[in-house]
């Protein structure tokens, strides 16, 4: 059905952004990222795509491209900027750890 709906609409992030959470869920991170990456296509500055695209990369151990990802966010979306710094915080403090355990 979501598929369906970027096909009807392919300018409608929140589907791209729903299809890739749904991969994700499902275990099929490629699918995932390519969703995510169109979602991005559509609106690199939209705030749902700097933060769940983000916390998809963490997941993914992408860090650097995570923080860029929550940097864009704080950046162009100052009234959501705690949430974006928190992110970034709590981003570096896995990055560090899993560094750690390398």
């Amino acid at each position: 059905m979501l598929e369906e709906a970027v096909m009807i609409d392919p300018m409608y992030q929140a589907a791209f952004i729903n299809l890739a959470k749904t991969y994700f869920a499902t275990g099929n991170r490629q699918k995932a990222q390519e969703y995510f990456e169109q979602a991005a296509d559509i609106d690199a500055y939209s705030a749902d795509i700097c933060r769940v695209y983000g916390e998809f990369l963490v997941m993914q151990k992408q860090y650097d491209q995570a923080l860029q990802w929550f940097e864009v966010g704080e950046t162009y979306h100052p009234s959501k900027a705690e949430q974006y710094q928190q992110l970034q915080e709590e981003t570096k403090r896995i990055q560090q750890g899993s560094r750690h355990n390398q």
